[in-house]
């Protein structure tokens, strides 16, 4: 099996996205609670920066003539799903927060689960075979 140099590049981009997070939030911390609310705000600064173009790719490309975006609609998959990755390590760091606080979910945070459970479901459903299997219904759960 070989890995392509878009596979490598986002892999590479999420790592050191994470790794600065981590950096920011408990190397340079004074430690106790803060440093878990600093890494759980820059996890999810992280998957918002990598959501964005995955968001906005299908319509720049639609709308304008841009190469770039052109270029990167083919690996608009590998865009997904390196965001669902950075959005999954945001909600481990929620749950480290929750564990550091010694709190845990409220019914206030049921939509936010449901959303965390279709976003599992989407990673898990991003490949060819999926597709095939799940046929206009892949479309909708996209």
């Amino acid at each position: 099996m070989t890995i392509d140099r878009a596979t490598v590049i986002a892999l590479s981009s999420l790592l050191a996205g994470l790794l600065v997070t981590v950096w920011l939030s408990f190397g340079m911390g004074t430690g106790a609670i803060n440093d878990y609310e600093r890494f759980v705000r820059y996890t999810a600064r992280l998957a918002f920066f990598l959501f964005l173009p995955v968001f906005v790719l299908g319509a720049v490309t639609q709308l304008t003539d841009i190469r770039l975006a052109k270029a990167l609609r083919p690996k608009r998959r590998l865009l997904g799903l390196t965001f669902g990755a950075a959005h999954l390590c945001h909600m481990v760091a929620i749950l480290m927060l929750h564990n550091e606080r010694g709190t845990w979910f409220t019914a206030d945070d049921a939509a936010a689960l449901v959303i965390y459970s279709l976003l599992v479901l989407q990673i898990a459903t991003s490949n060819h075979w999926s597709v095939r299997a799940l046929g206009r219904s892949w479309r909708a759960l996209h």
